[in-house]
């Protein structure tokens, strides 16, 4: 147990966005009140959010909508320039969740809260998505478990929900770092393994760490921003004098524009298993290969988030193995894919019908990438066969 914990916690650790330090801004102007009637309730409840890290000596020029797709984020409540703050969260409405010692430290400081009447977070609590329109690998469907296709991460998601069960049913009392009852009270007596893999998600998606505080932290507004590959606005944060936590705009953003974060350079397997979003394959041409498909994937490892480099071999030799690596992988994929028509299309869950969307996108994506991977590697075969014929000719 040790060592899966320490292998979840480094790839945790590796996922998590790194922390550098407050912004400045003016408070949203209030929606009007027949607005504020059609909003679903917990749009309502960011609302307030930004009305209370606001009231807690916060600054924000960032209000929370959604855009055409339904999807909420954070948009601009007026320009800001390049330099300038987006937002400022002040210490006291971040939830410290404690250090990398225990994988359920994030889970059970937000559960905490949920069932503490009166909390001092209660506001950010209530902004948090529904179960509905949250998942990643702690919640996703035990039906869906099988559509990763891939052993590795199946084998992830297979030990996280092994993990929560235990955390559950008392089995890591020994070990543990906090209590289920501890952090709850008497709300663990009817607590299910639904709550807690719905709690597990919504942490394990938000929390950042990082220097100077290795601290599990929760951020409010923070956590709302959508990933954006490559966006150039950086954190900043527990610098004196104001040790804040603040968002810099790294360009200029103009008023109602949204508010991207890059949540890290992840392959688009990496993005679902942890974030429930696609983030790597649909903002390339052609696809990006995902992790598990990667040269420099080890599955042994502790932590496999390899880097986006493409395979350049320096023989042809290397370039042919390659090539035979990802034929194999592919007709393994279009093995799978046979069996898959004779059988009944997978049915979506209740609540989780846009998992399974993004799970069957996640397989095109993959084989897209296989595909063009595979032409490229027979492109430069060919390339140094005309050159090499080039050079011959030429004696």
């Amino acid at each position: 147990m040790t060592v899966v914990l320490s292998v979840l916690l480094v790839l945790l650790a590796r996922l998590a966005v790194l922390p550098l330090g407050v912004g400045a801004g003016a408070a949203p102007a209030p929606a009007p009140a027949a607005a504020t009637l059609s909003k679903r309730p917990e749009d309502v409840a960011a609302d307030e959010l930004v009305a209370w890290v606001l009231e807690s000596g916060g600054k924000a020029n960032v209000e929370v909508r959604r855009n055409a797709a339904g999807v909420r984020g954070l948009y601009a409540s007026r320009d800001i320039a390049a330099g300038q703050d987006i937002y400022s969260i002040p210490l006291s409405c971040i939830l410290n969740a404690g250090d990398m010692q225990d994988f359920s430290l994030p889970t059970l400081a937000l559960l905490r809260e949920m069932h503490t009447p009166c909390s001092r977070f209660s506001a950010y609590v209530r902004a948090m998505p529904p179960p509905a329109h949250q998942f990643n690998g702690c919640n996703l469907p035990l039906s869906y478990v099988s559509l990763l296709q891939s052993s590795y991460w199946e084998e992830q998601v297979m030990t996280w929900r092994s993990l929560l069960t235990r955390l559950l049913g008392g089995e890591l009392n020994d070990s543990a770092a906090v209590l289920l009852p501890e952090a709850v009270g008497r709300a663990a007596d009817n607590m299910t393994l639904a709550e807690l893999q719905y709690a597990c998600s919504l942490a394990s998606s938000r929390y950042i760490t990082g220097e100077p505080r290795q601290r599990m932290l929760l951020v409010p507004l923070f956590d709302m921003a959508n990933h954006r590959p490559g966006c150039p606005h950086a954190v900043r944060s527990f610098e004196r004098p104001d040790p804040s936590f603040r968002l810099v705009a790294g360009e200029r953003i103009r008023s109602g524009q949204e508010v991207c974060y890059s949540y890290g350079d992840m392959a688009d397997d990496v993005a679902l298993v942890h974030y429930g979003i696609l983030a790597g394959g649909r903002h390339t041409d052609p696809p990006r290969l995902l992790m598990v498909d990667h040269h420099l994937f080890d599955p042994a490892a502790g932590s496999n988030l390899v880097p986006p480099l493409p395979f350049e071999p320096t023989t042809d030799k290397e370039r042919r193995r390659e090539l035979k690596r990802l034929k194999a992988r592919l007709a393994e994929l279009r093995e799978l894919d046979r069996q898959a028509a004779a059988q009944p299309a997978p049915q979506p869950e209740p609540g989780y019908e846009h998992a399974l969307e993004l799970l069957l996108r996640l397989q095109v994506i993959r084989r897209e990438a296989l595909e063009a991977e595979i032409t490229r590697l027979g492109a430069l075969g060919k390339a140094a066969k005309m050159s090499k014929a080039r050079a011959q000719s030429e004696l």
